[in-house]
Protein backbone atom coordinates (compact mmCIF):
# COMPACT_ATOMS: atom_id res chain seq x y z
CA UNK A 1 0.00 0.00 0.00
CA UNK A 2 3.02 2.45 0.88
CA UNK A 3 4.50 1.72 -2.16
CA UNK A 4 1.74 2.28 -4.06
CA UNK A 5 1.32 5.81 -2.69
CA UNK A 6 4.59 6.43 -2.91
CA UNK A 7 4.51 5.79 -6.79
CA UNK A 8 1.09 7.91 -6.93
CA UNK A 9 3.22 10.84 -5.54
CA UNK A 10 5.59 10.22 -7.78
CA UNK A 11 3.09 10.25 -10.39
CA UNK A 12 1.54 13.55 -8.98
CA UNK A 13 4.88 15.22 -9.04
CA UNK A 14 6.10 13.96 -12.60
CA UNK A 15 2.36 15.55 -13.58
CA UNK A 16 3.35 18.87 -11.91
CA UNK A 17 6.53 19.15 -13.04
CA UNK A 18 5.13 18.16 -16.92
CA UNK A 19 2.36 20.81 -16.87
CA UNK A 20 4.63 23.28 -15.04
CA UNK A 21 6.94 22.25 -18.26
CA UNK A 22 3.65 23.01 -20.24
CA UNK A 23 3.02 25.81 -18.78
CA UNK A 24 6.42 27.06 -19.48
CA UNK A 25 6.61 26.43 -23.12
CA UNK A 26 3.29 27.64 -23.55
CA UNK A 27 4.41 31.11 -22.24
CA UNK A 28 7.22 30.80 -24.41
CA UNK A 29 5.35 29.47 -27.47
CA UNK A 30 2.76 32.67 -26.77
CA UNK A 31 5.87 35.13 -26.53
CA UNK A 32 7.47 33.29 -29.61
CA UNK A 33 3.63 34.15 -31.25
CA UNK A 34 3.45 37.46 -30.15
CA UNK A 35 6.67 38.55 -31.21
CA UNK A 36 6.36 37.23 -34.86
CA UNK A 37 3.02 39.21 -34.64
CA UNK A 38 4.46 41.94 -33.70
CA UNK A 39 7.48 41.86 -36.53
CA UNK A 40 5.03 40.72 -39.11
CA UNK A 41 3.25 43.95 -38.35
CA UNK A 42 6.34 46.20 -38.28
CA UNK A 43 7.19 44.28 -41.73
CA UNK A 44 3.50 45.48 -42.94
CA UNK A 45 3.71 48.56 -41.37
CA UNK A 46 7.45 48.99 -43.41
CA UNK A 47 5.95 47.67 -46.22
CA UNK A 48 2.77 50.18 -46.39
CA UNK A 49 5.16 53.12 -45.57
CA UNK A 50 7.43 51.79 -48.49
CA UNK A 51 4.47 51.74 -50.64
CA UNK A 52 3.25 54.91 -49.59
CA UNK A 53 7.00 56.37 -50.45
CA UNK A 54 6.93 54.80 -53.64
CA UNK A 55 3.10 56.40 -54.36
CA UNK A 56 4.22 59.55 -53.34
CA UNK A 57 7.73 59.31 -55.22
CA UNK A 58 5.57 58.22 -58.33
CA UNK A 59 3.38 61.46 -57.83
CA UNK A 60 6.31 63.55 -57.56
CA UNK A 61 7.91 61.90 -60.81
CA UNK A 62 4.36 62.62 -62.58
CA UNK A 63 4.17 66.06 -61.32
CA UNK A 64 7.42 66.55 -62.58
CA UNK A 65 6.32 64.71 -65.68
CA UNK A 66 3.72 66.90 -66.57
CA UNK A 67 5.45 70.13 -65.50
CA UNK A 68 8.18 69.30 -68.20
CA UNK A 69 5.97 68.08 -70.51
CA UNK A 70 3.94 71.32 -70.30
CA UNK A 71 7.12 73.71 -70.49
CA UNK A 72 8.22 71.34 -73.25
CA UNK A 73 4.65 72.00 -75.36
CA UNK A 74 5.11 75.62 -74.23
CA UNK A 75 8.47 76.34 -75.37
CA UNK A 76 7.40 74.41 -78.62
CA UNK A 77 4.61 76.44 -79.51
CA UNK A 78 6.49 79.43 -79.10
CA UNK A 79 9.50 77.94 -81.48
CA UNK A 80 6.54 77.20 -83.66
CA UNK A 81 5.50 80.65 -83.57
CA UNK A 82 8.52 81.99 -83.74
CA UNK A 83 9.43 79.91 -87.22
CA UNK A 84 6.06 80.63 -88.86
CA UNK A 85 6.62 84.27 -87.98
CA UNK A 86 9.79 83.79 -89.30
CA UNK A 87 8.64 82.36 -92.56
CA UNK A 88 6.26 85.57 -92.85
CA UNK A 89 9.25 87.64 -92.55
CA UNK A 90 10.69 86.10 -95.13
CA UNK A 91 7.87 87.10 -97.83
CA UNK A 92 7.77 90.16 -96.30
CA UNK A 93 11.73 90.37 -96.84
CA UNK A 94 11.24 89.67 -100.40
CA UNK A 95 8.83 92.43 -101.04
CA UNK A 96 10.94 94.94 -99.25
CA UNK A 97 13.87 93.84 -101.27
CA UNK A 98 11.91 94.34 -104.26
CA UNK A 99 11.00 97.75 -103.04
CA UNK A 100 14.62 98.73 -102.17
CA UNK A 101 15.69 97.38 -105.98
CA UNK A 102 13.07 99.85 -107.08
CA UNK A 103 13.95 102.99 -105.13
CA UNK A 104 17.69 102.58 -105.54
CA UNK A 105 18.25 101.31 -109.02
CA UNK A 106 20.40 98.80 -107.82
CA UNK A 107 21.21 95.00 -109.31
CA UNK A 108 20.28 92.04 -107.55
CA UNK A 109 23.78 92.07 -105.80
CA UNK A 110 23.85 94.93 -104.68
CA UNK A 111 20.49 94.79 -103.32
CA UNK A 112 21.92 91.48 -101.26
CA UNK A 113 24.76 93.19 -100.07
CA UNK A 114 22.10 96.26 -98.56
CA UNK A 115 19.97 93.00 -96.72
CA UNK A 116 23.11 92.06 -95.26
CA UNK A 117 24.21 95.62 -93.49
CA UNK A 118 20.06 95.76 -92.65
CA UNK A 119 20.67 92.19 -91.12
CA UNK A 120 24.00 93.34 -89.09
CA UNK A 121 21.52 96.41 -88.18
CA UNK A 122 18.77 94.57 -86.89
CA UNK A 123 21.10 92.36 -84.83
CA UNK A 124 22.56 95.40 -83.37
CA UNK A 125 18.87 96.65 -82.46
CA UNK A 126 16.94 93.67 -81.17
CA UNK A 127 14.70 93.81 -84.49
CA UNK A 128 14.06 92.14 -87.52
CA UNK A 129 15.40 92.91 -91.02
CA UNK A 130 12.17 93.36 -92.54
CA UNK A 131 11.59 95.85 -90.05
CA UNK A 132 14.81 97.66 -90.68
CA UNK A 133 14.21 96.92 -94.53
CA UNK A 134 10.86 98.79 -94.66
CA UNK A 135 12.08 101.83 -92.83
CA UNK A 136 15.21 101.74 -94.98
CA UNK A 137 12.39 102.43 -97.85
CA UNK A 138 10.65 105.00 -96.90
CA UNK A 139 13.89 106.59 -95.76
CA UNK A 140 15.16 106.10 -99.49
CA UNK A 141 12.10 107.52 -101.14
CA UNK A 142 12.64 110.87 -99.41
CA UNK A 143 15.58 111.26 -101.33
CA UNK A 144 18.32 110.06 -98.91
CA UNK A 145 21.67 108.49 -100.04
CA UNK A 146 22.17 104.89 -98.93
CA UNK A 147 25.05 106.20 -96.55
CA UNK A 148 21.92 108.90 -94.86
CA UNK A 149 19.51 105.91 -94.75
CA UNK A 150 21.56 104.19 -92.30
CA UNK A 151 21.89 106.64 -89.75
CA UNK A 152 18.20 107.72 -90.17
CA UNK A 153 17.25 104.04 -89.46
CA UNK A 154 19.03 103.62 -86.86
CA UNK A 155 17.48 106.59 -84.54
CA UNK A 156 13.97 105.78 -86.68
CA UNK A 157 13.93 102.32 -84.88
CA UNK A 158 15.65 103.17 -82.01
CA UNK A 159 12.78 106.03 -81.40
CA UNK A 160 10.37 103.20 -82.64
CA UNK A 161 11.66 100.37 -79.79
CA UNK A 162 12.28 102.66 -76.81
CA UNK A 163 8.89 105.23 -77.83
CA UNK A 164 6.68 102.35 -78.52
CA UNK A 165 6.18 103.47 -81.98
CA UNK A 166 5.52 101.44 -85.13
CA UNK A 167 7.64 102.20 -86.80
CA UNK A 168 6.39 104.15 -89.42
CA UNK A 169 5.02 106.30 -87.32
CA UNK A 170 8.69 106.88 -86.06
CA UNK A 171 9.68 107.67 -89.29
CA UNK A 172 7.42 110.17 -89.82
CA UNK A 173 7.73 111.72 -86.71
CA UNK A 174 11.31 111.99 -86.92
CA UNK A 175 11.43 113.05 -90.68
CA UNK A 176 8.95 116.49 -89.58
CA UNK A 177 11.57 117.27 -86.96
CA UNK A 178 14.56 117.03 -88.85
CA UNK A 179 13.32 118.91 -91.65
CA UNK A 180 11.42 121.37 -89.60
CA UNK A 181 14.52 122.19 -87.74
CA UNK A 182 16.44 122.04 -91.38
CA UNK A 183 19.05 119.20 -89.68
CA UNK A 184 20.69 116.61 -90.94
CA UNK A 185 20.82 112.77 -91.13
CA UNK A 186 23.55 112.27 -88.65
CA UNK A 187 21.48 114.11 -86.35
CA UNK A 188 18.90 112.40 -86.14
CA UNK A 189 20.59 109.98 -83.37
CA UNK A 190 20.93 113.71 -81.19
CA UNK A 191 17.24 113.76 -81.22
CA UNK A 192 16.24 110.69 -80.00
CA UNK A 193 18.65 110.68 -77.52
CA UNK A 194 17.02 114.05 -76.31
CA UNK A 195 13.46 112.36 -76.16
CA UNK A 196 15.11 109.36 -74.51
CA UNK A 197 16.44 111.17 -71.79
CA UNK A 198 13.28 113.89 -71.14
CA UNK A 199 11.25 110.68 -71.35
CA UNK A 200 13.40 109.17 -68.06
CA UNK A 201 13.31 112.61 -66.08
CA UNK A 202 9.65 112.63 -66.74
CA UNK A 203 6.03 111.38 -66.82
CA UNK A 204 5.75 111.32 -70.47
CA UNK A 205 7.15 109.11 -72.99
CA UNK A 206 9.83 110.04 -75.57
CA UNK A 207 7.23 108.80 -78.19
CA UNK A 208 4.51 111.07 -77.33
CA UNK A 209 7.09 114.08 -77.25
CA UNK A 210 8.43 112.72 -80.83
CA UNK A 211 4.84 112.72 -81.82
CA UNK A 212 3.75 115.82 -80.27
CA UNK A 213 7.13 117.76 -82.03
CA UNK A 214 6.68 116.43 -85.06
CA UNK A 215 3.38 118.73 -85.09
CA UNK A 216 4.72 121.81 -84.19
CA UNK A 217 8.42 121.63 -85.41
CA UNK A 218 8.37 123.97 -88.58
CA UNK A 219 6.76 126.70 -87.05
CA UNK A 220 8.46 126.75 -83.83
CA UNK A 221 11.75 126.72 -86.01
CA UNK A 222 10.82 129.01 -87.92
CA UNK A 223 9.91 131.59 -84.95
CA UNK A 224 13.27 131.20 -83.69
CA UNK A 225 12.53 128.43 -80.80
CA UNK A 226 15.55 126.05 -80.05
CA UNK A 227 14.64 122.57 -80.28
CA UNK A 228 15.64 121.68 -76.80
CA UNK A 229 13.58 124.61 -75.52
CA UNK A 230 10.85 123.11 -77.65
CA UNK A 231 11.13 119.59 -76.75
CA UNK A 232 11.09 120.86 -73.08
CA UNK A 233 7.87 122.86 -73.69
CA UNK A 234 5.84 120.03 -74.79
CA UNK A 235 7.57 117.85 -71.94
CA UNK A 236 6.45 119.82 -69.52
CA UNK A 237 2.75 120.78 -71.41
CA UNK A 238 2.41 116.91 -71.18
CA UNK A 239 3.50 116.54 -67.43
CA UNK A 240 1.21 119.93 -65.92
CA UNK A 241 -1.97 118.61 -68.35
CA UNK A 242 -1.67 114.91 -68.95
CA UNK A 243 -3.73 115.37 -72.38
CA UNK A 244 -2.86 113.88 -75.93
CA UNK A 245 0.25 114.36 -77.83
CA UNK A 246 -1.83 115.12 -80.49
CA UNK A 247 -3.58 117.65 -78.80
CA UNK A 248 -0.17 119.25 -77.27
CA UNK A 249 1.18 119.25 -80.36
CA UNK A 250 -1.65 121.18 -82.23
CA UNK A 251 -2.06 123.82 -78.95
CA UNK A 252 1.46 124.82 -79.64
CA UNK A 253 1.58 125.17 -83.32
CA UNK A 254 -1.59 127.19 -83.39
CA UNK A 255 -0.16 129.30 -79.94
CA UNK A 256 3.22 129.63 -81.89
CA UNK A 257 1.71 130.82 -85.27
CA UNK A 258 -0.54 133.23 -83.43
CA UNK A 259 2.23 134.76 -81.41
CA UNK A 260 4.02 135.18 -85.20
CA UNK A 261 0.78 136.96 -86.40
CA UNK A 262 0.65 139.59 -83.28
CA UNK A 263 4.72 139.65 -84.35
CA UNK A 264 4.07 140.49 -87.74
CA UNK A 265 1.01 143.27 -86.80
CA UNK A 266 -1.61 141.62 -88.33
CA UNK A 267 -5.12 141.91 -87.50
CA UNK A 268 -7.06 138.87 -87.24
CA UNK A 269 -5.85 135.85 -85.94
CA UNK A 270 -7.25 132.21 -88.01
CA UNK A 271 -10.59 132.17 -86.44
CA UNK A 272 -11.34 135.90 -87.51
CA UNK A 273 -11.03 137.59 -84.19
CA UNK A 274 -9.06 140.84 -84.38
CA UNK A 275 -5.14 141.30 -82.96
CA UNK A 276 -5.40 144.70 -82.71
CA UNK A 277 -5.57 144.92 -79.15
CA UNK A 278 -3.29 142.34 -78.12
CA UNK A 279 0.41 144.37 -78.55
CA UNK A 280 -1.25 147.07 -76.58
CA UNK A 281 -2.34 144.52 -73.73
CA UNK A 282 1.05 143.39 -73.75
CA UNK A 283 2.67 146.74 -73.15
CA UNK A 284 0.33 147.52 -69.89
CA UNK A 285 2.27 144.64 -68.34
CA UNK A 286 5.65 145.72 -69.63
CA UNK A 287 5.22 143.06 -72.64
CA UNK A 288 7.10 143.74 -75.73
CA UNK A 289 7.04 142.52 -79.32
CA UNK A 290 9.83 143.93 -80.56
CA UNK A 291 12.76 144.57 -79.24
CA UNK A 292 14.94 147.85 -78.30
CA UNK A 293 15.87 148.43 -82.34
CA UNK A 294 12.14 147.42 -83.12
CA UNK A 295 13.25 143.83 -84.15
CA UNK A 296 10.30 141.02 -83.42
CA UNK A 297 11.43 139.18 -80.37
CA UNK A 298 11.25 135.50 -81.22
CA UNK A 299 8.72 133.60 -79.77
CA UNK A 300 11.11 131.77 -77.66
CA UNK A 301 12.63 135.14 -76.07
CA UNK A 302 9.05 136.38 -75.83
CA UNK A 303 7.70 133.28 -73.68
CA UNK A 304 10.99 133.42 -71.58
CA UNK A 305 9.78 137.83 -70.88
CA UNK A 306 6.20 136.31 -70.23
CA UNK A 307 7.42 133.43 -67.80
CA UNK A 308 10.18 135.64 -65.95
CA UNK A 309 7.31 138.40 -64.82
CA UNK A 310 4.61 135.54 -64.40
CA UNK A 311 4.37 135.42 -61.27
CA UNK A 312 4.67 139.06 -60.40
CA UNK A 313 0.79 138.90 -62.31
CA UNK A 314 -2.41 138.32 -59.97
CA UNK A 315 -4.39 135.58 -61.43
CA UNK A 316 -6.91 137.61 -63.26
CA UNK A 317 -3.70 139.67 -64.90
CA UNK A 318 -2.72 136.06 -65.61
CA UNK A 319 -5.68 134.88 -67.42
CA UNK A 320 -5.51 138.11 -69.94
CA UNK A 321 -2.08 137.45 -70.36
CA UNK A 322 -2.76 133.63 -71.06
CA UNK A 323 -5.80 134.34 -73.61
CA UNK A 324 -3.86 137.58 -75.45
CA UNK A 325 -0.90 135.60 -76.33
CA UNK A 326 -2.52 131.58 -76.98
CA UNK A 327 -5.83 132.84 -77.74
CA UNK A 328 -9.34 131.42 -76.18
CA UNK A 329 -9.13 127.56 -77.01
CA UNK A 330 -5.44 127.54 -75.97
CA UNK A 331 -5.25 129.67 -73.12
CA UNK A 332 -5.42 126.78 -70.34
CA UNK A 333 -2.11 124.80 -71.63
CA UNK A 334 -0.50 128.57 -71.78
CA UNK A 335 -1.11 128.97 -68.64
CA UNK A 336 -0.31 125.19 -67.50
CA UNK A 337 2.98 125.77 -69.03
CA UNK A 338 3.58 129.40 -68.14
CA UNK A 339 3.00 128.21 -64.11
CA UNK A 340 6.19 125.68 -64.13
CA UNK A 341 8.46 127.54 -66.39
CA UNK A 342 11.15 127.26 -64.42
CA UNK A 343 10.85 123.49 -65.25
CA UNK A 344 10.95 124.17 -68.95
CA UNK A 345 14.36 125.38 -68.20
CA UNK A 346 15.71 122.76 -66.69
CA UNK A 347 13.95 120.24 -68.97
CA UNK A 348 16.18 122.63 -71.97
CA UNK A 349 19.09 122.13 -70.18
CA UNK A 350 18.67 118.04 -69.40
CA UNK A 351 18.28 117.90 -73.44
CA UNK A 352 21.32 120.02 -74.23
CA UNK A 353 23.33 117.78 -72.62
CA UNK A 354 21.59 114.36 -73.54
CA UNK A 355 24.19 111.91 -75.13
CA UNK A 356 23.90 108.00 -75.56
CA UNK A 357 21.04 107.52 -73.70
CA UNK A 358 19.04 105.68 -76.57
CA UNK A 359 22.08 103.32 -77.27
CA UNK A 360 21.66 102.83 -73.06
CA UNK A 361 18.47 101.74 -73.26
CA UNK A 362 18.67 99.87 -76.62
CA UNK A 363 21.10 97.69 -75.17
CA UNK A 364 18.59 96.49 -72.66
CA UNK A 365 16.13 95.79 -75.02
CA UNK A 366 18.22 93.52 -77.17
CA UNK A 367 18.62 91.38 -74.22
CA UNK A 368 14.92 90.95 -73.32
CA UNK A 369 12.92 87.66 -74.63
CA UNK A 370 11.52 90.07 -77.52
CA UNK A 371 14.70 91.11 -78.54
CA UNK A 372 16.66 87.67 -78.42
CA UNK A 373 13.41 86.35 -80.55
CA UNK A 374 13.90 88.72 -83.39
CA UNK A 375 17.62 87.60 -83.36
CA UNK A 376 15.99 84.66 -84.18
CA UNK A 377 13.84 85.96 -86.92
CA UNK A 378 16.87 87.84 -88.46
CA UNK A 379 19.60 84.88 -88.24
CA UNK A 380 16.81 82.66 -90.31
CA UNK A 381 16.20 85.26 -92.83
CA UNK A 382 20.17 85.50 -93.01
CA UNK A 383 19.93 81.90 -93.85
CA UNK A 384 16.96 82.70 -96.73
CA UNK A 385 19.61 85.05 -98.13
CA UNK A 386 22.31 83.48 -98.05
CA UNK A 387 20.27 80.30 -99.91
CA UNK A 388 19.19 82.94 -103.06
CA UNK A 389 15.78 82.30 -101.86
CA UNK A 390 14.57 85.57 -103.79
Amino acid sequence: MKAEQQQLDSLKTTYKQLEQQILSNGEAVYKNTQYNRDKNQVTRDSIQAQKELNVTMQDNSLQDLIANTIMYKISLQELLTVIQNAVTETFNLNDSMTQIRLVTQGSVDETKQLMSEYSETAKQLGTTTDAVAASAVEWLRQGNTIEETGELVKASTTLSVIGAMDASDATTALTASLNGYNMEAQDAMKIVDQLTTLDLKYATSSGDIANALSRVASSASAAGVPLERMEAIITVTADQTQQAAETIGRAWNSVIQRINKISAGKDVSDTGKSLNDVDKALQKVGISLRDENGIIKSSSDLLDEVAAKWETWNRNEQSQIATAIAGTNQANIFRATMNDYKEVLEATTIAENASGSATERMAIYTESLTGKLNKFKTAWTELVNDLNLD
